[in-house]
């Protein structure tokens, strides 16, 4: 089955003149990083005809037929090559394909673990006798919840953090308090640790540069979170 001419948005679209590979490459690298393998299959289309690039944030491209579907299919792809060589008909190159994993959310573990942490922020602030400590959780708390803010604009999506159980809460101080600040600090590394095993899984899934960057940019902040938990028990302890 032939393609109809269109574009990403399954729109239909006048003819264009041959395309360059270098203008493909450029039209790719603006939203996908193609590795090694999938840039020497683009130029191997050197003597053919390029004349569509089309391009999906959402959708998928048939890997047989390019054939655009709005959902995210594993074995389509991402990138997908309209051309003619030697055929009376077209061919199309499909690349940035979707690996059976990434049909799998892995975004919402993310969400879960921040809705986790945030919970966890709140009980150890309000069991926590000393304002330094207090500061410090509270501090975790606000970053957690932009964070939730800064994935909903990336991944256009409309999660809202979820209102604490004023009575779990409650019955959750007295055990702090009882096991502890060493216990309470290596809870929340813990809780850190786990958010940034979830976003360096969804890394992996990741082709979208803008996207990429921004959980690059949440794990960087993660880290200095989690060095500054370890450096509250390393001194304030100790005093």
């Amino acid at each position: 089955m032939m393609m109809k001419e269109r574009n990403e948005n399954g729109k239909k679209v006048s003819n264009t003149q041959e395309i360059s590979i270098s203008d493909c490459l450029h039209k790719i690298n603006s939203k996908f990083e193609l590795n090694e393998q999938e840039t020497k299959k683009l130029y191997d289309l050197k003597k053919a005809i390029i004349s569509r690039v089309y391009l999906t944030e959402e959708g998928s491209f048939n890997s047989e037929n390019g054939d655009f579907v709005s959902e995210i299919i594993p074995g389509n792809g991402k990138v997908c090559i309209k051309y003619f060589y030697k055929l009376p008909y077209p061919e199309f190159l499909i690349l940035k394909k979707i690996e059976p994993s990434e049909k799998v959310n892995s975004l919402n573990s993310i969400y879960n673990q921040l809705e986790e942490n945030i919970l966890f922020f709140e009980e150890a602030k309000k069991a926590s006798k000393r304002m330094i400590f207090k500061r410090l959780f509270e501090n975790h708390k606000t970053l957690a919840l932009y964070t939730i803010e800064d994935l909903n604009k990336t991944f256009n999506r409309s999660i809202l953090h979820r209102k604490t159980d004023e009575k779990a809460l409650a019955d959750r101080l007295h055990f702090l308090q009882k096991k502890g600040r060493n216990y309470v600090l290596n809870k929340a590394m813990y809780l850190e640790n786990k958010l940034a095993e979830a976003i360096s899984a969804k890394l992996v899934q990741c082709a979208i540069k803008s996207k990429r960057q921004k959980l690059e940019s949440i794990n960087i902040e993660l880290k200095q979170n989690i060095a500054e938990l370890r450096k509250f028990q390393n001194t304030v302890l100790l005093r």
